[in-house]
């Protein structure tokens, strides 16, 4: 979640009102089940480490593949 909001804040010029606006509901609505899953004990302490590094491996391979050129 707080490398979703640091992006957000280093980008804020670059977006559309509109895109920032939907951008910081979607950091919030994490935010708010990361509360509620770490609230209801270890198990969802697992839950919010399981999501965050699913988050991460799926924007690493999104970026990894948007940035390399197809090969033939």
């Amino acid at each position: 979640m707080a490398p979703d909001a640091i992006c957000l804040l280093t980008h804020k010029d670059s977006l559309s009102p509109e895109a920032y606006r939907q951008q910081a509901i979607g950091v919030v609505g994490k935010g708010a089940l990361a509360t509620a899953l770490v609230c209801s004990g270890p198990i969802g302490c697992m839950a919010v480490m399981g999501v965050s590094i699913a988050s991460a491996y799926g924007k690493a391979c999104s970026q990894a593949c948007g940035s390399q050129p197809l090969s033939a």
